[in-house]
Formats: C-alpha cells, sequence, structure tokens
C-alpha cells in the first residue's frame, strides 16, 4: 500500500488558500522495499520502514528511510514514472540515532537532509562529493550541522532550496504537555558550508552546535 502521489506544479500555483485536485491529475507510483520484512502490524513508530525525505535526480526519485529503530537510515531508488515497482537498495548513512524527515539536492549534486532524535535535537545534514551511481554516502562527504532543539525549531519535516545558498525549513506543530511549538517556515543560509563544496572544499568536517542564520 506504499505510494507517491505526481502531481502537476501548475496546480499549486492557482489561486486560493485550498486547491481541489480531482482524479485525473494525478498519477501513482506504487512500490514496495525489495528487502522489506516489516508489515503494518509492526505498529506507528516501530519501523526502519517510515520514510519521508525524497529527491528526484537523473530521472529517478531517491528515498531516505526514517529509521526508528537504528542508526542508519537507507537510501533507495525508484523510477519516477507511474507503475508498480520494487524499490531498490542502494546504500545507507549513518545518522548516530536521528531520523531522518526532509530531502533537497541542488544542480550541483548537493544534498541536504533534515533529521532530529527522540531527545529533540535537530540538525542538517549536508553530503557532498557524490562519485558514483550506486554508492551516494559511501563515497561522499557529510557534515552534520546542529540546528537549535525542538523545542525552538519545533518537529523539524522539512528543507527545501529557494536558490544557490538559501533554504527554507518546516515544521510542523509540536504538542508537548506543558509547551506548545507551532508550525513554523525558517529561512536560513548555507552559503558558509555549501560554497565550500562548490569551490571543491572536500574536508570531512563535523560541525556540533552551529549558529546558523535562522529567520
Amino acid at each position: 500500500d506504499l505510494m507517491i502521489y505526481k502531481v502537476p506544479k501548475r496546480l499549486f500555483e492557482l489561486p486560493g488558500d485550498t486547491v481541489w485536485i480531482s482524479a485525473e491529475d494525478y498519477s501513482i507510483i506504487r512500490f514496495v522495499y525489495e528487502d522489506q520484512s516489516i508489515t503494518a502490524s509492526s505498529g506507528s513508530n516501530n519501523t526502519p520502514f517510515d520514510c519521508e525525505a525524497m529527491f528526484f535526480y537523473r530521472e529517478q526519485l531517491h528515498l531516505i528511510t526514517k529509521n526508528w529503530l537504528g542508526d542508519f537510515s537507507v537510501h533507495y531508488v525508484l523510477p519516477a514514472q507511474p507503475g508498480s515497482y520494487r524499490a531498490q537498495r542502494l546504500d545507507s548513512l549513518f545518522t548516530g540515532g536521528f531520523m531522518v524527515t526532509g530531502a533537497d539536492i541542488t544542480k550541483d549534486d548537493a544534498i541536504l537532509l533534515t533529521a532530529y532524535n527522540r531527545s529533540g535535537a535537530c540538525r542538517i545534514i549536508l553530503i557532498f562529493g557524490i562519485e558514483s551511481k550506486m554508492d551516494f554516502f559511501k563515497t561522499a562527504h557529510k557534515r552534520f550541522l546542529e540546528l537549535p532543539s525542538g523545542y525552538f525549531m519545533g518537529q523539524l519535516e522539512a528543507i527545501c532550496f529557494r536558490n544557490e545558498f538559501d533554504v527554507m525549513l518546516g515544521s510542523e506543530r509540536l504538542l508537548l504537555p506543558k509547551l506548545v511549538v507551532p508550525q513554523n517556515l525558517r529561512s536560513v543560509s548555507m552559503e558558509r558550508w555549501v560554497a565550500a563544496y562548490y569551490r571543491r572544499s572536500h574536508s570531512n568536517t563535523t560541525l556540533r552546535h552551529v549558529h546558523t542564520d535562522l529567520q
């Protein structure tokens, strides 16, 4: 029952706060993971096969799992055309218990992921220097950029490039027993790190407690 809905971008540019999309306006990509062994009976938030992060690259959809049970997210690919498929497993990414929730890629092949852990810590994962079609994360360089916690960010769920260096971060409402953080949309400049990639500065540096320019 895994599906991706493919909707023409023009429909989201129509005026109004609500857009109704009829069945003839969208198509469906149905899929199963080629190595999936967990069924729906496993319950919510209790599977390595949850997936919220996806990007389009070289005529394929790239899916990054949100693993609730371990320290690695798995990278799968699918055709970007409607149909029924088995998602092919390519490689995996060590996240240290962080769960990947969003993804985007630049025209120059720099990948950004959003992630948070069960303690509320939030981060952006920058991946660059892809050298192989099959081994994205094994050969690429990675930087972990620490963000303020979910008590400030909300439930960090999405990332999207606005231009070459600036990205938008989207967070859902975070509802806790004694705290409610409203949903929000923030802008952050990635120039400090993405520009280094453009200059082919491939130092594999892990950044801690980065003071990003959130707006």
